[in-house]
């Protein structure tokens, strides 16, 4: 009975370890466009004179 329950718990373990991973996963993906996106958008505001740079810091 105790080894039952203790190997649906590892397996618990496991299925909620690969959901971590893959959350996190997602989430760097998205920092990582939403960074890029962020720099284009700096570059962009900079060669327009560089005013929505500084607003956009803000």
């Amino acid at each position: 009975m105790l080894s039952m329950r203790m190997a649906r718990l590892e397996a618990e373990v496991e299925h909620l370890r690969h959901g971590l991973d893959a959350t996190s996963a997602l989430y760097e993906r998205r920092i990582d466009q939403l960074t890029a996106r962020l720099a284009e958008m700096e570059a962009r505001a900079a060669a327009d004179g560089g005013g929505e740079a500084r607003m956009a810091r803000q």
